[in-house]
C-alpha cells in the first residue's frame, strides 16, 4: 500500500496528515482533541515540523499586529467618495430599472393581445401587478422619506 493512500485514509479518518497541513489549524485552535493529540506526537518527533510551528506563531504575531482595520476603513472610504464609483453605481441601477422596465412592459403588451388567455385572467393579472407597483412605490417613498430626515446619516464608525 502506498503511503499517499495511506495518508488520504487518515485524512478520510479525521486525523491529520502527517505533514504541516494541520499546523495552522492547530495554532488556531480548530482542530479535535484526536486530532491536537496526534499533532502534539508528531511535534515531539520532528524538529522540522517544530520549526514550522515556530514560524507560523512568528507570522501570526506579525499579521496581528498589522492596522489592517484603519486600512480597510481608509480604502473603503476612498472607493465609496470616488466620483468613478458613483457614477457606475447610479448608471448600473439606471440600466436594470430600464431594461426591467421594458421587458414587463412587452410582457404585458404580448399577455394582453394574447386571445387565449380570459378576460378575467387578463383583470386579476393586472391588479396583482398594480398591487405590487403601489406597494413598491409605498415602500420607496418611505425610504426615500427616512433617508432625507435621518439624524445619524452623518455619523461613521
Amino acid at each position: 500500500m502506498s503511503s499517499k493512500s495511506e495518508g488520504n485514509k487518515a485524512e478520510s479518518r479525521g486525523d491529520p496528515p502527517a505533514g504541516s497541513e494541520w499546523l495552522s489549524g492547530y495554532l488556531d485552535g480548530e482542530l479535535t482533541q484526536q486530532q491536537r493529540q496526534r499533532i502534539e506526537l508528531l511535534l515531539e518527533e520532528s524538529p522540522a515540523l517544530r520549526s514550522e510551528l515556530a514560524e507560523l506563531k512568528k507570522m501570526q504575531s506579525t499579521v496581528k499586529t498589522l492596522p489592517h482595520k484603519e486600512l480597510v476603513k481608509e480604502r473603503l472610504n476612498e472607493m465609496v467618495s470616488s466620483s468613478t464609483q458613483r457614477v457606475t453605481h447610479k448608471s448600473g441601477w439606471v440600466l436594470y430599472v430600464v431594461g426591467l422596465a421594458v421587458l414587463v412592459g412587452w410582457g404585458l403588451y404580448q399577455f394582453s393581445r394574447d386571445d387565449e388567455v380570459h378576460l378575467v385572467e387578463k383583470i386579476a393579472t393586472g391588479m396583482v401587478l398594480m398591487g405590487v407597483v403601489l406597494l413598491f412605490v409605498s415602500v420607496l417613498r418611505q425610504r426615500l422619506n427616512e433617508a432625507r430626515n435621518d439624524r445619524y446619516k452623518d455619523v461613521q464608525i
